[in-house]
């Protein structure tokens, strides 16, 4: 303890000396800590922790399997199919549930709201292990056909809307106009799984329920000592028995994913990219300090000679600077760690909502130990190499104060050459990803989001039961819009673009012979619509017509369908006039539009089919207004006239189309930001990296450039001799980061859009810039080069 605390005392008052290249080395190693705490801060909180659930490891995703019918590998299931699941699977499940959205209507309580709610099994807080705060939770006996309507809230609705009030158990809510008993509230710990929620239902489904109707998202908690590929095998089996008696889609089967991966699949390879990123900017940090250290350590080479001389053993004199080390990695980790708490925050506010357990993202005690893990290898990256050759310094030559080799060792070129490596390998994944993100914003969607707003209406069944009085509504608060100069255009719509949900249906053409099975059935999304709805989104109309205020229920029912609906169905033309069986309707096709990302700028167009307003019942969905100068005018007139033709409705949340476009948008723009940060500390540190190892090859080579000098040499060709330095190790440095960047851009291949993996105009860009950086560095120690004199080297000690 004496020899560390005579260590760190000496180490302080040698500091004094040289503050600027101590101040440099704290600042690398904080960028370091910080990038890497922030991000593990996340996978911690993400991919780390257990589900917040009893067993977790238990629960599990039940999909539908289409792969072996030509469809999607993971589908939603039908209230009939659920049933039979249910029934027969209790040998694999301990219990299973399913549920759907739901979004009813509060009303008789203050201000009219729309709720984010789920319809569930009796089953589903039994799947979830979840407790009730007051009051009981759903049992199979709630979801029996004929049992009383009855609601669970969320302990965060609970305090929000009732102040927290313990007389609601057992009250009685207007949900949709329809009285709704609530029965319990859940603890304030509570994450609902799948669907985000804040009040459930029971979804009560009868005895011969549909098995084709795909509603239903089913999740299960597995029978204990059940293992995952064993309740595979089981529920696989169960679907080829089901298949066998003709109940559910011949040839469909069922998958098994586990909760977690189901939640956080979509974020895993893009929080593992940035941990791979800022690992890359420690390492860089590392080879800054260890740079600086071995730089220090020439300076102090007489010290450790006369220590060494006097008797100090190299075990003594290794201890010696690795304990300096070690307090300049813990003082650099500490600024890390507070730069981390300062900056946490505004990170996540950044991040996209749609990344799971986000506010679970905090600096706790794993964090706490992943930052004293940094600076623990930290320590030995950047200062066990310096003190090893410190250490074992040649005293005889050092003594009669003749250097073998003025050059820059060869160990510190490459340890440069490895930064600028990292960092063209960052900047390649950066800018690949910044490529892609301009990409996906240039996608022309098929509709133009800019100035349309839109608000979700939902009717309820108690005061318009018939078709008639939906239709009157929608027409009501249209023509009220129209009237308004605020608005451009208003309409309605089933299926709100990037809204995340979608329905489908299946169709038949006339003239074509009939599927022999379910499976060859064509099916198309479709969306009901008002006549004015694509001169709303500024859809183009491309064959034909689209609905006019003649096409009312008394008149012959006709759709209009997208251009990829058109090109697969009737490649070779035809489409216009044709008849269709939809809805157990006979309909002409009398319009073609374009094609309409509805999903997002990344997922291509599907085949879609508009139904008429007037001729199909549309009970909920959006009405959708284009501003005619300010959205906010249009966001006002919108709600005023919702209200001014059904007060008790709640204006729900009404948003921009590009406020939902850029939620979207928002994890491919997180991650390159974040990407692009990253990579420029490193880009930075690198630069340091070579002006200080060119800076650093001056100093020792003053003696060796003014004799050149002496003997003839011009200037620039000691100009030459700094740059060709500088060529060799950034040259060095681009090549082998180039051929990393190749393999990274595989790695993150799932990532980008719209380019391949390996960009050649993205390794252009980095080439041209890291070239020009290189240059930029060169200058200053080539200046100092050029300006030496031949007398005052020769006379340097």
């Amino acid at each position: 303890m004496g020899h560390v605390l005579g260590d760190l005392s000496f180490g302080f008052r040698s500091w004094k000396r040289t503050p600027g290249l101590i101040a440099a080395a704290v600042l690398a190693i904080a960028l370091g800590v910080a990038a890497n705490t922030t991000i593990f801060s996340f996978v911690s909180a993400v991919l780390l922790d257990p589900l917040p659930y009893p067993d977790p490891d238990r629960i599990v995703v039940v999909w539908q399997d289409f792969r072996k019918i030509s469809g999607r590998e993971r589908e939603w299931t039908s209230p009939g199919l659920f049933t039979e699941w249910q029934r027969r699977s209790t040998d694999v499940m301990s219990s299973i549930a399913v549920l759907r959205g739901w979004g009813p209507s509060l009303t008789g309580v203050a201000e009219p709201e729309r709720l984010h709610g789920a319809a569930v099994s009796g089953a589903y807080f039994d799947v979830l292990g979840a407790r009730a705060a007051r009051g009981r939770l759903f049992t199979q006996e709630d979801d029996l056909p004929g049992a009383a309507t009855t609601a669970v809230i969320s302990h965060g609705l609970w305090m929000r809307r009732f102040a927290g009030n313990p007389a609601i158990v057992g009250s009685t809510l207007l949900l949709d106009e329809v009285p709704v008993t609530v029965i319990g509230i859940t603890e304030a710990h509570f994450e609902p799984a799948v669907l985000d929620a804040e009040i459930w239902s029971t979804t009560r489904i009868p005895p011969g329920a549909p098995t084709g109707m795909v509603v239903l998202r089913a999740i299960g908690r597995m029978q204990p000592g059940v293992p995952l590929e064993l309740a595979r095998e089981r529920m696989s089996a169960m679907a080829r028995q089901l298949v066998t008696e003709r109940i559910g889609e011949e040839g469909a089967g069922i998958l098994l994913e586990p909760l977690s991966e189901e939640l956080t699949g979509p974020v895993r390879t893009p929080l593992l990219v940035l941990m791979a990123s800022v690992g890359f900017v420690l390492l860089i940090a590392c080879v800054n300090v260890a740079l600086l250290l071995m730089a220090r350590a020439a300076t102090r080479a007489k010290e450790i000679t006369l220590r060494a001389s006097l008797g100090a053993s190299r075990s003594r004199l290794f201890a010696q600077l690795v304990t300096e080390t070690f307090v300049l990695a813990a003082l650099g980790a500490g600024a890390g760690f507070l730069l981390t708490l300062a900056s946490l925050d505004s990170i996540v506010a950044l991040a996209p909502a749609d990344i799971p357990r986000l506010r679970d993202v905090r600096v706790d005690g794993s964090v706490l130990l992943f930052t004293m893990a940094v600076t623990v290898a930290a320590t030995m990256l950047a200062g066990v190499l310096p003190a090893v050759l410190a250490s074992r310094a040649d005293l005889m030559s050092l003594l009669r104060d003749t250097s073998p080799d003025a050059r820059v060792p060869r160990l510190h070129r490459w340890l440069v050459i490895a930064e600028v490596a990292l960092a063209v390998i960052l900047l390649s994944g950066a800018g690949q990803m910044l490529r892609s993100l301009d990409r996906l914003q240039r996608v022309d969607l098929g509709f133009r989001p800019a100035g349309v707003v839109a608000a979700p209406v939902s009717l309820p069944r108690t005061r318009y039961q018939s078709e008639e009085q939906l239709r009157q509504f929608y027409r009501a608060v249209l023509d009220r819009l129209a009237t308004t100069p605020a608005v451009a255009a208003a309409s309605v719509v089933s299926v709100l673009p990037l809204s995340g949900s979608d329905t489908d249906t299946s169709f038949s053409i006339d003239g074509r012979p009939v599927p022999a099975t379910r499976a060859e059935e064509p099916v198309a999304w479709f969306r009901v619509v008002s006549h004015d709805y694509f001169k709303t989104m500024g859809i183009r109309v491309d064959e034909g017509r689209t609905f006019a205020a003649t096409d009312r229920a008394d008149a012959p029912c006709v759709i209009a369908i997208n251009r990829s609906l058109a090109t697969r169905y009737w490649s070779g033309g035809g489409a216009l006039g044709a008849t269709v069986f939809v809805m157990g309707q006979s309909c002409e096709v009398v319009g073609v539009v374009g094609d309409v990302h509805h999903r997002g700028p990344a997922t291509p167009p599907e085949a879609e089919m508009y139904l008429s307003m007037e001729q199909r019942a549309l009970r909920g969905g959006a009405i959708v207004v284009r501003a005619a100068s300010s959205a906010d005018a249009a966001v006002a007139a919108l709600r005023t006239a919702i209200r001014s033709e059904d007060s008790s409705l709640p204006p729900g949340n009404i948003r921009t189309l590009d406020d939902m476009l850029g939620r979207t948008l928002a994890q491919p723009r997180f991650i390159s930001l974040m990407s692009g940060t990253f990579a420029t500390v490193a880009f930075v540190l690198a630069l340091v990296g070579v002006h200080g190892l060119l800076s650093y090859g001056v100093s020792r080579r003053t003696r060796e450039m003014g004799i050149r000098m002496a003997m003839g040499a011009d200037r620039r060709a000691v100009a030459w001799l700094i740059a060709r330095g500088s060529a060799i190790t950034v040259g060095g440095g681009i090549v082998l980061g180039l051929a990393g960047a190749f393999v990274l851009s595989r790695a993150i291949a799932s990532l980008l859009f719209g380019i391949e993996p390996g960009d050649p105009v993205t390794a252009a860009v980095v080439l041209v810039l890291v070239l020009a950086a290189g240059a930029a560095a060169t200058i200053v120690p080539m200046g100092r080069a050029m300006r030496v004199e031949p007398n005052s080297a020769l006379k340097i000690e």
